[in-house]
């Protein structure tokens, strides 16, 4: 998988390519590869290359640059674990894209809308991602310093969800048995890295 993956990030990377103008003429003409879809009679390799996409999925984020590319409850952008995303509702805000949370004057996150919009934890986040007004958005590998995508990283972060999504589901067969207020159940952790999904049973 994390050799499919490899795969995407090439064709992310250089949209230009014969082959990326191939695919996206015959596949996802209006629309995004990260948001391409299977349909009815397509390739096995194209199948084969959305798989890859799934697992890109996991780890990658955008990089702000004039904010335009990024919707803002959708796409992975905040620099924090799993998600990436804004853990405060949408609700009803209007705002959808990243460019509107900066303001046009001093090109400069607007404070007092952030302020507005979204629960603390979140706002401290946006405000250390630095702007680059003049430059579009860019998609990086969060997993990684300089956003470098490397087999082995993405190979690390798909072991993860897979143990993560296990464990979930484990929580749940177990709060349905015995009841939340009976079981809490917890991962062993080690710098983000799920050894075995271990998983242990604390009885209240």
């Amino acid at each position: 998988m994390a050799m499919l993956a490899k795969q995407g990030w090439r064709l992310i990377q250089n949209p230009d390519s014969l082959c990326a103008k191939i695919l996206k003429a015959k596949y996802y003409k209006n629309s995004e590869l990260l948001k391409a879809s299977v349909r009815d009679g397509c390739s096995y390799t194209w199948r084969s290359i959305l798989m890859g996409v799934d697992v890109l999925k996991e780890g990658i984020i955008w990089r702000v640059g004039n904010g335009q590319g990024i919707d803002i409850w959708e796409d992975p952008w905040l620099p924090r674990e799993v998600t990436r995303r804004p853990i405060t509702p949408k609700d009803r805000t209007l705002l959808r894209k990243v460019a509107d949370l900066i303001d046009p004057v001093s090109d400069k996150w607007d404070d007092q809308l952030l302020n507005q919009t979204f629960w603390e934890e979140d706002v401290k986040i946006i405000k250390s991602i630095p702007i680059h007004v003049e430059m579009g958005d860019m998609i990086a590998w969060h997993f990684d310093k300089k956003g470098r995508f490397s087999v082995k990283s993405a190979y690390r972060v798909h072991r993860d969800a897979i143990l993560r999504a296990q464990v979930e589901q484990v929580q749940a067969e177990v709060m349905i048995l015995f009841g939340e207020s009976y079981v809490r159940l917890t991962v062993i952790q080690r710098s983000n890295i799920f050894y075995g999904g271990c998983v242990i049973i604390h009885w209240r």
